[in-house]
C-alpha cells in the first residue's frame, strides 16, 4: 500500500463529530514545533474563534498527553460563551473517564480554515465532564496541509472490487483522498478485499451518484466488520465526452458570471467566480489548498447567474483540477444538462459577446417578422395561396412560437435597428429529432447575416445534442435540391461524410391533393389499417436497401406502437397540436405502400411538410393510381386544408403512378454525433470562423 504525506494518521476534519467510543490517537506532535513560523492569534482572537465554534456548533478539542507514556489523545468538546476568564468547555465521557483521569491538559485545538487553531490555553479545574481553562495571551493557526480536508454530511459510500461490495459513509474529502467508513455486504467479506489492486469508489447524495470513479487504496483500519479507508483516485482528469475537433467559443464575460450550488458531499452553499463558460462547461478558481473539487464531482443543481439580470440552472461535472498562479486552482467543468431555455439564454449572452446584432430566441416584432418574409421572398406567391386563406391561425401560431418562446422551438435572427436581416430557426418534430428550417436572408452592409445565423445553429446544435433532455439525437430539413445554399452546406456534408448511417439525404417527390375526405372507397382486394410489427420492420428492410439513412430512427413507427412517445403531449400542453402515425396499404395481403400522416398546427412549417402526408412506396409495380387516390382521400379529412401536401418515396413513384410532381424536396438528417464534423467541413469549405 502506498501512503500519502500529506492525509495525516487520525488528525479530524473540521465540521461536527460524532462521539466516538474511545477518544482519538494524536500522532502530530510536530505540529507544535516551529510555532513562530505560524500565524499568531491575539487573545481577541482567540475569544472570536471560541465564540464562532459556540454559535456554529463546532467542536474543539482537548489535547490531552499521558505524562508516563507521552501519548496524546483528542476528546471532542464544546465551548461556552467567552469573554471574560476563565471559560469553561464540556465533554462527554462515554465511560472513559477513568481513563483519562490518567491524562493531563495540553492545549485546545480547533479545526477552522486555513488551518488548526492552537491554543495554549492553562488548565485551572477539571470536573466529571468539564474542564475551566484560562486564555492565553497568543494562539497560533497552524497550515497543517497542503490540501484541507473536509468533513462530509449525509453522504453514502459504496467500494466495489471483482464481485467485493462495502457500502457506508464517506467521513471526509480532500482534492486528493477521501475517507470513508465501510461495511461488506451479506454476500461479500473484507477477506476479498485486495488492498493493492485498484477498486471502483461511489459516492451518494441526496439519492444521486455524485462521484463514481476507481480509486487505490493509501491505508485502512484493521476489523473484520467495519474499516475506515482512505482512498485517493488514480485519473487526475475525466474525459466525459469524446474529443472534438472544433470546440464551441469560450468567453470571459464581464462583469464575471457567479456559479452558486451546493456542495453534494460538505452539504453547503458555495459560491465561485466563473472564469470563463462556453455553451459546453465553464471553469472556475479556487484556493488551491482550501479547494472542495475535485475531477469526477458532479454538482447536481448548479445556478449561473449574471449581474442579477438572469439565472441558468444546470448539472456540471468536474473534469480537471490545475494549479494556477497565485496559489490558485483552475478548475474545469463540463455542463451535464439543462433545460432548453437555460441552453437558449447562455446561448443568448455568448453569442451576443461575439455579435451584437445576434438575437437567439428573444421575443420578436411580429410585424418585423412578417415584413422579413415577405421582403425576401420566402413567402412566395403560391405558399401564401396556400396559407392565406387561414391567415388568422396562421398568425396566433406565430404568435405563440415567438412571443412565448415554447420548448418545441428555437429561432434566431440577426438584426440591426429593429429591422431583421437573417433568420433560421428549428422545431421539435419528432420524438428524438428537431427540424431546421425557413433559413433566409437579406444584404447588411458588408456582413453576411446568412451565414450568421447559420453560425449560431451550427454552435447551437453542437452543444445541444449533448444535453439528454433536449432529446437531440437527430436534427434534419428539407430543402429544394435547385436551392444552392443548402444544397452546398447540408447536401455537400452528406456526400463529404459518404456515410448515410451518419448523414443521409433522400429525394421525394411533393405535391398537394384535393382534401376531399371520404372520397371512393378502396377498389377490391385492397385495405388500409395501422401497420403491423412485421410490416413495420419489411419497411425497415426496403428502406435500408433503397437508401441506408435514417429516416426510420428519426419516425421511430415501432416506438409510437409501444406508447414510448410523449411529443404530443409536449405539445398539447403548450397548446399546439403534433401527431403522427403510420398506416398499410396492401392488395391481398401483401404490403404496397406505408403512409404516415402528420399533423401540425398550421404553418409550424411554411411549406406544410409537418402537416401532410408522407407516402413511402415498397412495390410501385403492384401499386395503383386509384387504390392510392382512395388511401389519400381515407386519411385526408383529417386535415382542415382545401389541398393536403404529399412526399413521396422514392421521388420516382410519383410518375410511376402517373402523378406529376410540383417540385422536388431532398429530406437531409444527421446523427447529432457527427455535428462536429458539419462544423469542420462548413469551416473548411465555406472559411467559417466560430470564434
Amino acid at each position: 500500500m502506498k501512503k500519502d504525506p500529506e492525509i495525516g494518521e487520525e488528525m479530524p476534519a473540521k465540521g461536527k463529530q460524532e462521539p466516538s467510543a474511545l477518544p482519538l490517537a494524536f500522532r502530530h506532535g510536530e505540529l507544535f514545533s516551529h510555532l513562530e513560523e505560524n500565524r499568531e492569534l491575539d487573545r481577541n482572537g482567540i475569544v472570536n474563534i471560541l465564540n464562532y465554534a459556540h454559535f456554529t456548533g463546532l467542536p474543539v478539542y482537548l489535547h490531552l498527553r499521558h505524562p508516563r507514556y507521552d501519548a496524546g489523545v483528542l476528546v471532542p468538546a464544546q465551548t461556552d460563551p467567552c469573554g471574560e476568564e476563565p471559560f469553561c468547555c464540556r465533554w462527554t465521557a462515554n465511560g472513559n473517564g477513568p481513563i483519562l483521569d490518567a491524562y493531563s491538559f495540553h492545549s485546545l485545538l480547533i479545526l477552522d480554515e486555513p488551518g488548526v487553531v492552537f491554543i495554549p490555553a492553562e488548565s485551572l479545574q477539571k470536573g466529571r465532564e468539564t474542564w475551566i481553562l484560562s486564555l492565553p495571551e497568543k494562539g497560533y493557526i497552524i497550515n497543517r496541509r497542503q490540501n484541507r480536508r473536509h468533513p462530509a454530511r449525509n453522504a453514502g459510500a459504496e467500494v466495489m472490487q471483482c464481485g467485493f461490495l462495502a457500502c457506508g459513509e464517506l467521513l471526509d474529502f480532500s482534492t486528493r483522498a477521501f475517507r470513508a467508513r465501510v461495511r461488506p455486504e451479506s454476500s461479500s467479506s473484507f477477506a476479498w478485499f485486495n488492498p493493492d489492486a485498484p477498486m471502483n469508489v461511489r459516492f451518494i447524495s441526496g439519492g444521486r451518484v455524485v462521484f463514481a470513479g476507481e480509486c487505490r487504496l493509501l491505508r485502512q483500519s484493521v476489523d473484520p466488520l467495519e474499516r475506515e479507508i482512505v482512498l485517493a483516485p488514480t485519473r487526475d482528469t475525466v474525459q466525459r465526452f469524446q474529443p472534438e475537433p472544433i470546440r464551441n467559443p469560450r468567453r470571459q464575460i464581464s462583469p464575471p458570471l457567479m456559479a452558486l450550488f451546493r456542495h453534494p458531499l460538505l452539504g453547503k452553499r458555495k459560491k465561485l467566480e466563473i472564469f470563463d463558460i462556453s455553451t459546453s462547461g465553464i471553469s472556475v478558481r479556487e484556493p488551491l489548498s482550501e479547494g472542495f473539487l475535485f475531477p469526477g464531482l458532479i454538482l447536481p443543481d448548479v445556478d449561473i447567474q449574471y449581474a442579477g439580470t438572469f439565472q441558468i440552472r444546470c448539472s456540471v461535472q468536474t473534469i480537471y483540477r490545475r494549479q494556477a498562479e497565485n496559489a490558485a486552482a483552475h478548475c474545469g467543468l463540463v455542463i451535464l444538462d439543462m433545460d432548453i431555455h437555460s441552453y437558449s439564454r447562455l446561448n443568448y449572452l455568448l453569442g451576443k459577446s461575439m455579435d451584437p446584432h445576434t438575437f437567439i430566441s428573444t421575443e420578436v416584432d411580429m410585424d418585423a417578422l412578417w415584413e422579413f418574409f415577405f421582403d425576401t421572398g420566402f413567402l412566395y406567391a403560391k405558399k401564401y395561396r396556400l396559407l392565406q386563406s387561414y391567415r388568422d391561425r396562421f398568425k396566433e401560431t406565430y404568435r405563440k412560437l415567438y412571443q412565448e418562446n415554447p420548448d418545441i422551438a428555437r429561432h434566431i435572427t440577426y438584426e440591426k435597428d429593429g429591422r431583421i436581416y437573417g433568420h433560421m430557426s428549428m422545431v421539435k418534430a419528432y420524438e428524438r429529432a428537431w427540424m431546421i428550417h425557413h433559413h433566409a436572408a437579406r444584404n447588411l452592409e458588408n456582413r453576411l447575416p446568412g451565414f450568421q445565423v447559420l453560425k449560431q445553429i451550427m454552435i447551437f446544435l453542437n452543444g445541444m445534442c449533448h444535453l439528454p433532455s433536449a432529446k437531440m439525437d437527430y436534427v434534419m430539413c428539407y430543402y429544394r435540391p435547385d436551392n444552392k445554399f443548402p444544397e452546398r452546406v447540408f447536401g455537400g456534408f452528406a456526400r463529404h461524410l459518404s456515410n448515410p448511417r451518419g448523414c443521409s439525404l433522400d429525394l421525394f417527390s411533393y405535391l398537394t391533393w384535393p382534401a376531399a375526405g371520404g372520397g371512393d372507397p378502396l377498389p377490391a382486394g385492397w385495405t388500409l389499417s395501422d401497420t403491423t410489427p412485421g410490416e413495420l420492420r419489411e419497411l425497415r428492410l426496403f428502406y435500408g436497401h433503397a437508401s441506408g439513412g435514417l429516416l426510420p430512427d428519426v419516425l421511430d413507427l415501432e416506438g409510437m406502437r409501444k406508447g414510448r412517445s410523449t411529443l404530443q403531449e409536449v405539445y398539447a400542453r403548450l397548446g399546439f397540436l403534433r401527431n403522427w402515425k403510420s398506416l398499410a396499404l396492401r392488395f391481398n395481403g401483401k404490403l404496397a405502400a406505408v403512409l404516415i400522416p402528420n399533423r401540425s398546427d398550421l404553418g409550424i412549417n411554411l411549406s406544410e411538410l409537418l402537416n401532410g402526408v408522407t407516402i413511402l412506396i415498397l412495390e410501385p409495380a403492384l401499386l395503383s393510381q386509384e387504390a392510392l387516390s382512395a388511401a389519400i382521400s381515407a386519411v385526408s379529412g383529417e386535415y382542415n386544408l382545401d389541398k393536403v401536401p404529399l412526399l413521396i418515396y422514392p421521388h420516382t413513384g410519383a410518375a410511376a403512378l402517373g402523378l406529376k410532381h410540383e417540385k422536388l424536396y431532398s429530406l437531409w438528417i444527421m446523427d447529432t454525433r457527427f455535428a462536429n464534423h458539419l462544423m469542420e467541413f462548413v469551416q473548411r469549405k465555406f472559411r467559417m470562423k466560430y470564434e
